[in-house]
């Protein structure tokens, strides 16, 4: 009897070979098609505007999210990277920061802002402060007054 029962039991039909199994279609949702990043400067300046607009309503994630945008629509655009140091600067991500601060600095090494980034920067934890040589020295004004004699 212990025999019968054994072949009792019912043999599985399900196929074994997975390989004859027919795939079906990639999804077509637009939504899953990754990013293109052409230069674009007009989409650039957008995005640094509504990155704008959520910097002010202090969500700092999304406006990250777009000044990264127009970092990768418009590499050679300095005001994107400042933005984007800011809004890292205000997440307390500073690492990051320092990234977006280094490429600013190498576009451009005159940039007005630089003096008041290197104010913040001495604000932020030991740890993580830029190092004294990270930022250009600073160079005096052209019309700045001479030491009276």
């Amino acid at each position: 009897m212990l025999m019968r029962a054994q072949d009792s039991k019912p043999e599985n039909t399900k196929p074994q070979d997975t390989q004859q199994q027919v795939q079906e279609p990639p999804e077509e949702d637009q939504s899953f098609k990754p990013r293109t990043y052409d230069f674009n400067p007009l989409k650039a300046s957008q995005s640094i505007t509504a990155g704008n607009f959520y910097f002010d309503k202090k969500n700092y994630n999304a406006a990250k999210n777009r000044y990264v945008d127009a970092t990768l629509y418009d590499p050679g655009n300095s005001e994107g990277f400042e933005k984007l140091g800011e809004a890292y600067e205000k997440m307390h991500d500073y690492k990051e920061a320092l990234a977006a601060y280094k490429k600013l600095i190498e576009l451009e090494p005159t940039s007005k802002e630089i003096p008041n980034i290197k104010k913040r920067a001495e604000k932020w934890p030991a740890s993580v402060r830029p190092p004294a040589d990270f930022f250009p020295a600073e160079s005096k004004p052209a019309n700045a007054k001479s030491a009276k004699k």
